[in-house]
């Protein structure tokens, strides 16, 4: 929730929250008091808003969630314990299954040692958020700066963004994933979704480079400071002896 609202000391207590109280006194019956947790999520926003401040960004995540019907503030926030060291995945988890469940996936983000919780990329309210439109970069290369750039030759899919995701989404799944790399699909594949094998590759040089995996040669696939086709500057060691007894040209424009 948001910032706590001042109230007089010693005028928030049990009854603050739980309605009933005077008869609860008199009977001590779970049954004839107010639970939160229990109760209707629109009125239990509401009697939390009269001490917090609902989230009003629209942009952050937790707005969207108190737009939901049955999603409620104690949904995530507990209220009678300590919340600090909460594993954020856990509380997440139990509704957002299909994403945690992606956590113990070959490759994966230190989610599971509780290096790196859920909100350390999904923030709740909108003020410490990124403009939207810098896209989903802008969260990973907090973390990935050699990734980042700028650089002298950009690779269009690591800055771009659209209104489904884009950026590093476009090519990584940050939940976890099969592939190396948190990659959705296996290198060449994804390679491909944009870009077509170049015909010269299955001619020139007798098809040399038709053995050889896209990011073998462009490796520098975040982007570039020496080569507008995103080549790795060491090509010419990496091939080595073509098929026709000359070497490979080292790459820097």
């Amino acid at each position: 929730m948001g910032a706590v609202t001042p109230q007089p000391a010693g005028s928030i207590g049990c009854v603050s929250c739980h309605a009933g109280g005077a008869v609860h006194v008199d009977d001590p019956s779970p049954e004839n008091i107010f639970k939160p947790a229990a109760d209707d999520a629109s009125r239990t926003i509401q009697l939390c808003t009269g001490c917090h401040d609902p989230h009003r960004e629209p942009s952050g995540i937790a707005y969207v969630h108190l737009m939901k019907t049955g999603v409620a503030c104690t949904s995530c926030h507990a209220v009678h314990r300590e919340t600090s060291g909460i594993d954020a995945a856990k509380v997440c988890g139990e509704c957002h299954v299909a994403m945690t469940s992606q956590f113990v996936s070959t490759s994966n983000h230190p989610t599971v040692g509780n290096e790196l919780g859920c909100l350390d990329c999904h923030t709740a309210g909108s003020r410490n958020m990124p403009h939207p439109g810098q896209g989903g970069a802008v969260d990973c290369s907090s973390c990935h700066t050699e990734h980042s750039g700028p650089f002298l030759y950009e690779h269009e899919a690591a800055w771009s963004f659209t209104t489904d995701g884009g950026s590093c989404l476009s090519c990584h799944d940050p939940h976890g994933s099969v592939n190396d790399r948190l990659l959705r699909q296996p290198p060449d594949g994804l390679c491909r979704q944009c870009h077509g094998t170049p015909p010269a590759h299955r001619t020139a040089h007798f098809g040399l480079a038709a053995g050889y995996g896209c990011i073998d040669c462009h490796s520098a696939i975040h982007g570039s400071n020496n080569n507008r086709s995103l080549l790795d500057p060491r090509l010419g060691t990496i091939i080595g002896e073509g098929p026709d007894g000359c070497y490979c040209h080292n790459v820097i424009e």
